[in-house]
């Protein structure tokens, strides 16, 4: 009994059809906010904050959905990221009685940004928003 499933997203895993679903609902409540509907009305609505809607106007206003995606997936990375730099650096420093290096080296950071920017064609202020990165880096 093969039976094709007549919403496509169901056939996602739980927790990428949370994450679709959530970048759905940001871009819906964004749109109705354009097109007129008072903020208020919308957060609402929408069961939001208005500091939550003006939190996502900040950082998603003017993306795409797809490149709203791609962002929150590259901030995933740089917590996971971060996170094992921790780590390892904990344990380094631990091990050989020094002081751990910096999270993130300066190279990095920049190679971060580029990828992004590469990516979702947005502007070096927009990406260093997005990502924690200082514009000097």
């Amino acid at each position: 009994m093969d039976r094709k499933l007549e919403n496509s997203h169901l056939a996602l895993p739980a927790g990428r059809r949370r994450f679709d679903e959530e970048v759905a609902v940001r871009v819906r409540v964004l749109r109705q906010a354009e097109e007129g509907t008072s903020v208020a009305e919308v957060c609402r609505n929408a069961g939001i904050s208005e500091a939550s809607f003006y939190d996502w106007r900040k950082k998603y206003d003017g993306l795409l959905p797809s490149e709203m995606k791609r962002l929150k997936q590259l901030e995933e990375e740089n917590q996971r990221l971060k996170k094992r730099v921790t780590d390892l650096s904990t344990r380094q420093g631990d091990a050989a009685g020094r002081d751990p290096p910096k999270n993130i080296k300066p190279a990095r950071k920049r190679q971060m940004v580029d990828e992004v920017r590469a990516v979702c064609q947005v502007s070096i202020r927009r990406t260093c928003q997005a990502l924690p990165v200082d514009r000097s880096t």
